[in-house]
């Protein structure tokens, strides 16, 4: 890809649950979006502008207060509003980032905006197992898009299930539509990243970590990190199977540090833990209090996620942990095959699952008789990771702090050379690069039809009125003045419609006009008035809704 030592500056469509930590329902996406938007703060120089598109004066004071929090210059740079009414304004990013598949929206706004050309969307994939992300991924094949946008693809394995999605939908159309060719944007594989100094911890932190937690030196501590939720995330009961197996006399401490959906579910993984894992040590943190999670990290000595859902589509707590220097046991599963090196910096576990006859799961699902939940969780009954194989890489690192320091060596070593922000924003910039050039090198004649993304209200429901504009000539109603036209748009009724309303100035025109001649047609009335047909057409419109002036039929020969 072409690149270049001037780095772009996105426009981030922002709202401000996508880029916060700090709810009371933290996922991943909230993660990812609040480490990219640190990854930009660091990665923009201080003399460029940070974009923020966003919908309102509101929102982009929450953007900036984010921007501030995460600003290494202590709010020393231009942090600039791109209302999202002003989709002109975006070629001066020309990047949009959206954080999220979905680019419908924004390339109907574009090239309704007549900006077809002016700058590039650039989605991203986090989960694609919602019908809303899959309908988003399939609206690509009817959206406004061109090879000079972009969705990055977190793993190798998004990818294929986006292709897989797109390939379904263009065989539909090929048959409904006899459609052959649509321009699709680029999907290129890009991880996210992680700010790895987050993740460095002294000998003297780790010790106090675990006193505060009452973790005995001796003990091998174990980390999960991620949501606590059986049916969306990774079903506890092969992890506890494992662990109990391979712990045999040895002292094991096994921290979940997440966050449980209700009370319900909390006592299922105590139920669970109970029957599986009975010898094994139990801590419980709540992953969304930042202080607890620091201390789940600095006290773990080998970090596990055996994830089976197939919400998951890349896997931040790997790298998260690889970036803490811990070797991990995970499943051999989405994004997970990317990031841990099998062997290298930790273990990945097979997993199985069947190739075919879910029809029935996706079947329940678009019918409502499953809701999304059950939808996920009834797939990840049939998903199975290894847990003798769980087991035995458990048994090797429990026993082998030779082995954890090697593996955790090596992970950490990757995780600053291959996944930290700076390494992951930089491949950003390129591919940025590489679709402004492509679009800067395509011509601007060729225009798709704006109707494709919203119709002319006029044109669309012509047949509605009795009459159209250019058949009438108008006159003024007797004894109208400025003062009575100025008092009707004071109305509370129709000063709601401000952008509507036409200038006093050019309705004073029309007034001189219509007061001292016959009636005028509208382009004899344009001969005396200076603005656009559409223009004088509104506002003799309105003029005329409020019996200001009077109408009459042209009489044609």
């Amino acid at each position: 890809m072409p690149t270049s030592n001037i780095p772009l500056s996105p426009a981030i469509f922002y709202e401000s649950e996508g880029y916060r930590t700090s709810g009371s329902k933290l996922m991943g996406r909230h993660s990812a979006g609040e480490a990219f938007l640190r990854a930009v703060i660091q990665g923009t120089p201080p003399s460029n502008p940070i974009f923020g598109y966003c919908r309102d004066a509101g929102s982009f004071g929450a953007f900036k207060a984010d921007v501030s929090r995460h600003d290494p210059t202590n709010g020393d740079r231009l942090v600039q509003w791109l209302p999202r009414h002003q989709p002109e304004k975006l070629g001066n990013a020309s990047i949009l980032y959206l954080p999220g598949p979905g680019l419908l929206n924004e390339a109907q706004r574009r090239l309704g905006s007549g900006q077809e050309h002016s700058y590039s969307l650039c989605g991203i994939t986090h989960t694609i197992s919602s019908a809303g992300a899959m309908q988003s991924i399939r609206d690509l094949l009817v959206a406004p898009v061109h090879g000079w946008d972009a969705i990055i693809c977190t793993s190798k394995a998004v990818k294929a299930s986006l292709e897989t999605i797109i390939a379904e939908q263009a065989e539909y159309l090929r048959v409904r539509l006899g459609a052959r060719f649509c321009e699709m944007p680029q999907f290129p594989v890009i991880p996210l990243g992680v700010h790895c100094q987050d993740f460095q911890f002294t000998t003297a932190e780790k010790q106090a970590a675990r006193a505060r937690l009452g973790i005995a030196p001796e003990d091998v501590v174990v980390l999960f990190v991620g949501r606590l939720v059986f049916h969306a995330k990774a079903h506890p009961l092969p992890l506890y199977l494992a662990l109990e197996r391979a712990a045999a006399e040895k002292s094991v401490t096994l921290i979940e540090c997440g966050w449980f959906p209700n009370e319900p579910v909390a006592r299922s993984y105590d139920q669970a833990r109970q029957l599986a894992a009975p010898n094994i040590s139990s801590i419980v943190l709540d992953g969304r209090q930042p202080s607890q999670r620091r201390d789940a990290w600095a006290a773990a000595d080998i970090f596990t996620s055996l994830s089976d859902n197939i919400q998951e589509s890349f896997g931040l707590t790997p790298i998260e942990a690889m970036a803490a220097g811990l070797p991990s046991v995970v499943s051999d599963w989405d994004g997970y095959k990317d990031t841990v090196r099998d062997g290298i910096d930790g273990f990945r576990i097979p997993t199985t699952m069947p190739s075919d006859g879910g029809d029935d799961f996706a079947l329940r699902h678009l019918l409502d008789i499953d809701s999304y939940d059950f939808y996920i969780g009834h797939v990840s009954q049939t998903v199975a990771v290894d847990i003798e194989a769980a087991a035995l890489a458990f048994h090797q690192l429990l026993r082998q702090p030779e082995l954890r320091q090697r593996m955790g060596t090596a992970a950490k070593k990757q995780a600053q050379t291959v996944f930290d922000w700076s390494c992951i924003y930089g491949r950003y910039q390129e591919l940025w690069h590489h679709l402004t050039e492509k679009r800067r090198q395509v011509s601007g004649d060729r225009q798709l039809p704006r109707g494709g993304a919203m119709i002319d209200p006029y044109k669309l429901f012509a047949n509605y009125p009795t009459n159209a504009m250019g058949n009438l000539q108008f006159a003024l109603r007797e004894n109208v003045t400025l003062a009575e036209i100025e008092t009707i748009g004071q109305l509370e009724s129709v000063k709601f419609a401000s952008y509507v309303l036409p200038p006093m100035a050019l309705v004073d025109q029309i007034v001189q006009n219509l007061n001292k001649s016959q009636p005028l047609s509208l382009e004899e009335l344009q001969s005396f008035v200076s603005v656009p047909m559409a223009t004088l057409e509104k506002a003799i419109s309105w003029l005329l809704k409020y019996g200001l002036i009077k109408s009459e039929l042209i009489l044609r020969n």
